[in-house]
């Protein structure tokens, strides 16, 4: 609860120091390889949503302690040091149902981690340096409170199963459509908009083709967003979902019955097509 930005890398001279906290300061950067010149340190507490802490395997004394955890008490630092102490053994790290309201920069430092379940916390959003976990082969965040998962997820190209249901999803970016190897992809009791039920329904694969789709819209040199013939039978587009440089949107084929909601939010489109779909009227 201080104006501290930085730690000055002379306090290794502090040989006997088991804890320190500097929760709630302003940190601008942190000599991590001090820590390893501090043989008793056992804990380092820090505002891992403004910091990111990159943890160190080999380094098996050392626990970043989340803020909420440790206001929760003793009990949740003791949970958090063996869930760290046995991820290390396993490369899974089992973070369900523990008042988590942000991914601790220690998890993202993590890169080795194969597996991650953040289940049942208050997550409002998973932060753009999730991209930095290229080992992640299944992310759990059921039951939480993201409205979409961040784009930067889709540099994660080993994952095989995101489970993201009961949440408040309403759109996912185009970006993830590079997630060709997923399998799994659970987005049950969302409000999902886009994709449309009637894609995500039919499993990850048919979901990435989709988003796969989307993306390119984006891309020269036709900035072309194809979406056709994808058994869609309904459709809105909520903001952002469709790349701000797309110029055309191909909808044909499909069975939609009105333009998508939202679509008079998308201003740089120049083309639409809807050729061999149910529309019959143009507001």
């Amino acid at each position: 609860y201080n104006l501290i930005s930085t730690v000055p890398d002379g306090i290794t001279v502090l040989q006997k120091l088991k804890s320190l906290d500097l929760q709630n300061c302003p940190l601008e950067s942190f000599p991590l390889d001090a820590t390893h010149r501090m043989p008793e340190l056992e804990e380092l507490v820090i505002d891992t949503t403004a910091y990111a802490y990159d943890f160190n395997k080999g380094h098996d004394g050392l626990s970043v302690m989340p803020i909420e955890l440790k206001q929760q008490g003793t009990e949740s630092e003791h949970a958090w040091r063996t869930k760290l102490s046995q991820a290390q053994a396993t490369g899974k790290l089992e973070c369900a149902v523990m008042g988590l309201v942000s991914l601790p920069g220690t998890v993202v430092g993590m890169g080795w981690l194969t597996a991650l379940n953040l289940a049942g916390n208050g997550l409002l959003t998973l932060p753009p340096t999730v991209s930095r976990m290229t080992a992640l082969m299944e992310l759990g965040v059921a039951d939480n409170l993201l409205s979409t998962l961040p784009q930067e997820l889709s540099s994660c190209v080993q994952l095989r199963e995101i489970n993201a249901a009961d949440n408040r999803i309403i759109w996912l970016p185009g970006a993830l459509g590079s997630l060709t190897q997923l399998a799994h992809l659970y987005l049950d009791n969302n409000p999902t908009l886009f994709p449309p039920r009637d894609i995500w329904v039919r499993g990850a694969a048919v979901t990435m083709t989709f988003l796969g789709r989307v993306a390119r819209g984006g891309t020269p040199p036709l900035y072309t967003a194809d979406i056709s013939s994808m058994g869609m039978t309904t459709m809105h587009l909520p903001h952002g979902s469709l790349p701000a440089l797309s110029r055309t949107l191909n909808l044909a084929g499909n069975a939609l019955q009105q333009l998508p909601k939202g679509l008079d939010t998308f201003t740089s489109l120049l083309e639409l097509n809807i050729s061999g779909t149910k529309i019959t009227k143009i507001p």
